[in-house]
């Protein structure tokens, strides 16, 4: 993700970016299920990162739409 999206703070992710990751492990040819567990985890740290430092944002990797198959 870093090597797409770059480097930045939390709070300068934006869809945009989670929408370029997607677009970028689907070109990769994998798997609707790597794409899951992949996003899921990506998910997970953006939330516990929020969490700890008290962010007040959205998690712009929520909510992107992709087919699971």
């Amino acid at each position: 993700m870093i090597d797409l999206c770059g480097d930045k703070p939390i709070s300068e992710y934006t869809k945009e970016d989670a929408n370029a990751f997607r677009d970028n492990l689907i070109e990769r040819g994998m798997a609707g299920s790597s794409i899951v567990r992949i996003f899921g985890t990506v998910r997970s740290v953006i939330n516990f990162a929020v969490a700890e430092e008290g962010l007040d944002i959205r998690n712009p990797f929520g909510k992107v739409y992709f087919d699971r198959n």
